[in-house]
């Protein structure tokens, strides 16, 4: 077990003796305790590929409304990939039916270790828009990230755009398993470099 957290640890970057550490395993229990409660949830396994690295990550979305009509809910989310990883929760607010807003803060893996987040997920019959976006410490430490998507029987077809990955096409099959395979190619528009995000969804309900 020693073994398998160092090797963790040398993966991640993070120091799970830290402050730090001990705040993401935290989180972690916590979330996924919430996977039990009736919520929902989403693992997602993907990593960036270029013509010379491949960077993979692993991160957990769970939600679960608190009132009857579904119109307020918490959720949390958590990310770990080579030399990074965040923790936050917060806030969900449904004012119509086809219509997600959602605030939290929590914590990232730097110096001042703070971070904010604000979302926006619609969606219309077929039609699918996500804008998610964080703010850390310091002017450039921010993130984004866009799809629109339409949905075609098994299939969700569209555009993505995030930052530190690419803008391009987006292709996704849904199996009746819970299990969701994906494929984003596309341009890193800020560094100009070309990647091609490859990756796996596991769905809980």
């Amino acid at each position: 077990m020693k073994n398998l957290i160092e090797k963790f640890e040398h993966f991640s970057g993070v120091d799970f003796g830290s402050f730090f550490g001990v705040l993401i395993i935290i989180l972690s229990i916590l979330l996924f305790s919430g996977l039990k409660a009736r919520g929902q949830a989403t693992m997602q396994v993907y990593t960036r590929v270029t013509s010379s690295t491949l960077e993979p990550d692993v991160n957990i979305w769970f939600q679960k409304a608190l009132t009857q009509n579904k119109k307020v809910g918490v959720w949390g989310f958590l990310l770990v990939e080579e030399n990074w990883a965040e923790a936050y929760g917060g806030i969900l607010y449904s004012p119509i039916k086809c219509l997600e807003l959602t605030f939290g803060a929590g914590i990232e893996q730097s110096s001042e270790n703070w971070r904010l987040s604000a979302n926006m997920f619609f969606t219309k019959k077929n039609i699918h828009f996500l804008l998610a976006t964080e703010k850390g410490a310091g002017e450039d430490n921010w993130w984004y990230k866009s799809f629109l998507t339409y949905s075609l029987k098994n299939f969700d077809v569209g555009v993505m755009s995030w930052r530190f990955h690419g803008t391009g096409p987006y292709v996704c099959f849904n199996s009746n398993t819970g299990l969701s395979f994906w494929v984003n190619p596309g341009r890193d528009l800020e560094l100009g470099v070309n990647r091609v995000m490859v990756g796996i969804d596991f769905h809980i309900d």
